[in-house]
């Protein structure tokens, strides 16, 4: 394993060290055997903030996208009709 493998083992388990161990001991040991610096993990865990971000961000735009306002006030119009 090499230093970009370890990079990707770890996002793939968004730097939860006790699920690498757990899921794939092997893989985990060879990743330890690198002897990764806490900084250089840091790094890789703004790295999957910023990632997660990024979707949750082009999620929300894609809602906002999506939306159809005419539908939702006329909706909204109907709940009010129904009061009276």
């Amino acid at each position: 394993m090499d230093i970009l493998e370890a990079k990707a083992f770890f996002k793939e388990y968004n730097g939860l060290e006790f699920h690498m161990c757990h899921d794939d001991t092997r893989k985990y040991q060879e990743y330890r055997s690198l002897h990764i610096t806490e900084i250089s993990k840091n790094r890789w865990r703004r790295e999957i903030i910023k990632e997660i971000f990024a979707q949750l961000e082009k999620e929300r735009s894609d809602r906002i996208r999506g939306f159809d306002w005419k539908s939702d006030r006329s909706s909204a119009e109907d709940q009010r009709s129904d009061r009276r």
